[in-house]
């Protein structure tokens, strides 16, 4: 917002106060912020830096659902900002293994875990993935590295449109609207079908053996005609 607005960059109230503090030390490293003269504790001023030049934000993360990656991407749509993904592919051999020379190793089970869970980015189903780089680890290549600038300045100069979040929207209640009005017809038919079996037991239990009794008249006839036309 401070970026968009061109306003003052103040500490989030829900924040962790590690994390938050981590956050400015690095935009700080950068020359990307400087403390502003306000009231306000942790209140600080972009600097020229910041606002003078393209400025990428990288959330490193597993974000291992999509839906994850999904929140990200709403956020980049609602203030038109340049979205893009990139995926390490790893092996769980070579994950398993860089994780016990870690000082402070996870468990085994966290990762076989992970292995499990994760959710890698299909652009073929999710449209807004489009944007996505899958980089095979460990064995990077220098073209990889083109390939990630390029998807980086294909994301700068083409940022997500906020005007897709109408037609996205309107899509998701087509689709829900649709849903509701088939699921009530369907339980109506349903109660119809049962109601109309059951007294049909009792007028059909009048007919003499080898008597037919009318269609016209019968209420299962009509009933199950309802259905299938429907149905078709």
């Amino acid at each position: 917002m401070a970026v968009i607005n061109g306003c003052q960059m103040s500490a989030p109230p829900d924040r962790t106060e590690a994390m938050w503090e981590d956050f400015i030390t690095c935009l700080k490293d950068q020359n990307l912020i400087s403390s502003a003269a306000c009231e306000a504790q942790s209140c600080y001023l972009l600097t020229k830096t910041a606002v003078s030049g393209p400025l990428f934000l990288i959330l490193d993360d597993n974000f291992y659902y999509q839906s994850m990656r999904y929140e990200v991407y709403q956020l980049a749509r609602k203030y038109s900002l340049g979205f893009c993904q990139v995926f390490l592919d790893c092996s769980l051999e070579t994950c398993l293994q860089r994780n016990g020379q870690r000082p402070q190793a996870l468990p085994a089970e966290t990762i076989h875990l992970m292995e499990r869970k994760i959710e890698k980015p299909n652009p073929e189903k999710n449209a807004w993935e489009h944007n996505s780089l899958t980089i095979q680890s460990p064995a990077c290549s220098p073209e990889a590295s083109l390939k990630l600038t390029d998807l980086l300045l294909t994301a700068l100069e083409n940022p997500v449109k906020c005007v897709e979040d109408n037609v996205e929207q309107k899509e998701t209640d087509r689709i829900t609207c649709s849903t509701n009005i088939l699921h009530q017809a369907d339980q109506t038919l349903r109660r119809i079908v049962s109601q109309t079996m059951k007294e049909a037991k009792g007028t059909l239990g009048t007919y003499r053996p080898g008597s037919r009794p009318d269609s016209a008249a019968s209420p299962v006839s009509w009933t199950l005609g309802w259905v299938l036309s429907f149905q078709s």
